[in-house]
C-alpha cells in the first residue's frame, strides 16, 4: 500500500509540474472527472474563470493520475489546488463522477423509460436443427447469382472463404444463447465473411462468425451501443421509421450484430421486433444514429435479392475495377432516412403557421422553438410524433400540450413561466426549466405521474420543497443554494437515484454535497497529497 502512495504522489507531481509549465505560473485549480472510461478536466486561474490556454504534453501526465485511481471505480474526482511558490494540494474521491457541476449515481440499476438494464438470460439453449433446406437452397440460388455476375463485371470470381458446418453454426449460436435467423444460417454455410466488402449485402461487410459471437458476449448486451448514462446528452429514445416495426429501446438483449459498413456504423439482426416487424429484421446503429437506430430490411434475404436484382439491371457503377467492392447503389442495405428533427423559428410568424409549413410533420419527433413572443403550444396537436421538444428565447408560453401528442422530454426557457397546464400530463418524464425572470412554482408537477427527471437550476422556486413529494422523481438537478435549502428543511427527495448540482465548486463542497445525499465511505474521506514544484513559464 505504501508503494502505491509513493507511486501517486509522484504521478500527482508530475501533473503539478505539468501544469505550472503549462500556465506559467503555479496558482490555479485543476479539476478532474473520470466515469465510463470517459475524462472531463476544467482549469480555473487564480479569479476562478475558466483557463483556455493549452496543456504541455497534452496533458498526459492527468491520464497517469486517473488510470492509477480509476480501476475498477464506477467514478473518481480529483482536485490539485496550486498556489505562490510553486506548493499544491490534490485531494481527490471515489464514486464522484464529475466536479463543476457535481454529478453523483446512486443506483447503478437505474435507467430512464425505454433504456433497459439488459441482463442475459440463465443457462439460454437455442432451438437445436440443421438450417431448413429450402432457405439454404433459395439463399444459395441467390449467392450464386451475385458470384457469377460478380465475376461477369470483375474477371473474377469474389474471394469468399469457404463457409461453415452445421456444428460450426451450431457453437456459435449456444455461446449466444440465440438462433440465428435461418437465411443468415444459411449464408454462413456459404460464405465465411465479406470482410473484403465485395458488396454481397450492399453496403454492409458480413462479420465473420466468431466475431460476431465476440462482439456480443464482450460488449454491453443489446446491439445498439447507446450510451445510457443518466446525465447523457440523448436521453429520449426515438421511434425508427417505418414506425412500428423495431421496439423503441436503447437495446435488447435479442439484437445481434452482424455487419458492418466500415465507417463506424454497424448492422444487427432483430429477433425481438415489435408488432409490425419481422423476426430477423435488420437495422443499422452507430456513428451516424443518434437518437434511433435505422431500419434496413426485412431479412438477410432481402438485402441478397436486391444486390441480386440491381446487378441484373445493370444498376452498377464500377468505377474501380480493381478494387473488391462493386459500385451498387447506396441505398442497398443503407437505412432509410426520415429526419425526425425540426426547427422553428417564430420572429416572424405564429407557431400555427410554422406548423403548418412543416414538410412532414407525421415524422417529427423532436422540436426546437426559437424566439417566440407568446406561443400556444396546443397548435402541436397535427405532430403525433412528438417526444422532445425545446423552447429557447422565449417571452412566455402556453404549455397547453396535447395529451395526443406523446411527449417525453420539455425543455423551456423563458422569461414567463407557467407549469399549470403540465398538471396530469400522462407521458412527460423529462422536463427542465430555465431562464425565468420570475419565480416559478412546481405545485401541478406534484399531479404528473410520468415525471423522472427534473433541472430546475437556473429558477428561482418558492415552493422547491415540494420535489420531495413527486412519486417518482428519481434524478434532480439544482444549483448549490437550492441543495443547501432542500437539506436545511428537510425536504431531500427520498428515492433519487441521481443527481446533479451545477455551477462552479470545490470538492469538498461536492464531497459534503453527496453525503447529505447519501451517506458513504467515500464521501466522508478526502486522501491528500502535497508538495512544491518549481514555477517555470510554459514551454
Amino acid at each position: 500500500m505504501c508503494e502505491m502512495v509513493r507511486e501517486l504522489a509522484a504521478l500527482v507531481e508530475e501533473m503539478a509540474v505539468m501544469l505550472a509549465r503549462s500556465m506559467g505560473d503555479a496558482t490555479g485549480v485543476l479539476q478532474v472527472g473520470y466515469h465510463d472510461r470517459f475524462t472531463g478536466v476544467r482549469l480555473y486561474d487564480r479569479e476562478g474563470r475558466a483557463w483556455q490556454g493549452e496543456l504541455v504534453d497534452d496533458g498526459d501526465q492527468i491520464d497517469a493520475v486517473v488510470n492509477a485511481l480509476a480501476q475498477d471505480q464506477t467514478g473518481v474526482a480529483m482536485e490539485l489546488r496550486f498556489g505562490p511558490a510553486g506548493t499544491y494540494e490534490f485531494r481527490y474521491t471515489l464514486g464522484l463522477r464529475t466536479l463543476s457541476p457535481a454529478r453523483v449515481v446512486g443506483d447503478q440499476q437505474f435507467r430512464y423509460p425505454h433504456h433497459p438494464l439488459a441482463v442475459r438470460s440463465v443457462a439460454t439453449t437455442p432451438e437445436p436443427g440443421d438450417t431448413d433446406p429450402a432457405v439454404l437452397a433459395e439463399v444459395g440460388g441467390l449467392v450464386d447469382e451475385f458470384v457469377r455476375r460478380y465475376e461477369q463485371l470483375k474477371g473474377r470470381p469474389p474471394q469468399f472463404a469457404p463457409g461453415h458446418s452445421e456444428a460450426e453454426i451450431a457453437a456459435a449460436e449456444a455461446r449466444i444463447g440465440l438462433r440465428l435467423p435461418e437465411d443468415l444460417r444459411a449464408l454462413y454455410r456459404l460464405v465465411h465473411d465479406d470482410d473484403a466488402e465485395h458488396g454481397l449485402l450492399g453496403c454492409q461487410s458480413l462479420l465473420p462468425l466468431d466475431e460476431v459471437v465476440r462482439h456480443y458476449l464482450d460488449s454491453e448486451l443489446g446491439a445498439w451501443g447507446w450510451n445510457d448514462d443518466l446525465f447523457g446528452p440523448v436521453r429520449v429514445v426515438h421511434d425508427a421509421a417505418p414506425y412500428g416495426r423495431i421496439r423503441r429501446m436503447s437495446r435488447n438483449v435479442r439484437w445481434i450484430t452482424v455487419a458492418t459498413d466500415r465507417a463506424c456504423n454497424w448492422c444487427a439482426i432483430d429477433l425481438d421486433p415489435a408488432p409490425d416487424g419481422t423476426s430477423g429484421q435488420l437495422f443499422v446503429y452507430g456513428r451516424d444514429y443518434d437518437e434511433s437506430v435505422g431500419y434496413v430490411a426485412e431479412s438477410v434475404t432481402a438485402i441478397l435479392s436486391e444486390v441480386v436484382t440491381a446487378l441484373q439491371a445493370g444498376e452498377v457503377e464500377d468505377e474501380y475495377p480493381d478494387e473488391e467492392y462493386l459500385g451498387l447503389p447506396d441505398q442497398i442495405g443503407a437505412a432509410i432516412e426520415v429526419d425526425g428533427s425540426a426547427v422553428l423559428n417564430l420572429a416572424n410568424t405564429s407557431l400555427a403557421a410554422a406548423v403548418a409549413d412543416l414538410a412532414a410533420p407525421s415524422h417529427v419527433q423532436k422540436l426546437y422553438l426559437h424566439d417566440g413572443d407568446r406561443s400556444d403550444l396546443a397548435e402541436l396537436a397535427t405532430l403525433p410524433q412528438l417526444r422532445q421538444l425545446a423552447i429557447q428565447t422565449a417571452q412566455a408560453v402556453e404549455l397547453t400540450i396535447p395529451r395526443t401528442v406523446p411527449l417525453e422530454s420539455l425543455s423551456v426557457r423563458a422569461d414567463a413561466i407557467d407549469l399549470t397546464p403540465l398538471a396530469g400530463h400522462p407521458t412527460l418524464w423529462d422536463l427542465e426549466i430555465a431562464n425565468a425572470t420570475h419565480p416559478v412554482t412546481i405545485t401541478p408537477l406534484l399531479d404528473m405521474p410520468a415525471l423522472v427527471r427534473l433541472d430546475l437550476s437556473t429558477v428561482t422556486v418558492p415552493d422547491l420543497t415540494l420535489v420531495a413529494q413527486l412519486p417518482n422523481l428519481r434524478v434532480l438537478v439544482l444549483n448549490q443554494a437550492q441543495w443547501h435549502q432542500l437539506h436545511e428543511t428537510g425536504a431531500m427527495p427520498p428515492h433519487l437515484a441521481a443527481a446533479e448540482m451545477t455551477g462552479q465548486q470545490t470538492l469538498p463542497d461536492a464531497v459534503a454535497w453527496v453525503s447529505t445525499l447519501t451517506p458513504r465511505a467515500w464521501a466522508s474521506s478526502l486522501p491528500t497529497i502535497t508538495g512544491r514544484v518549481q514555477v517555470v513559464q510554459g514551454s
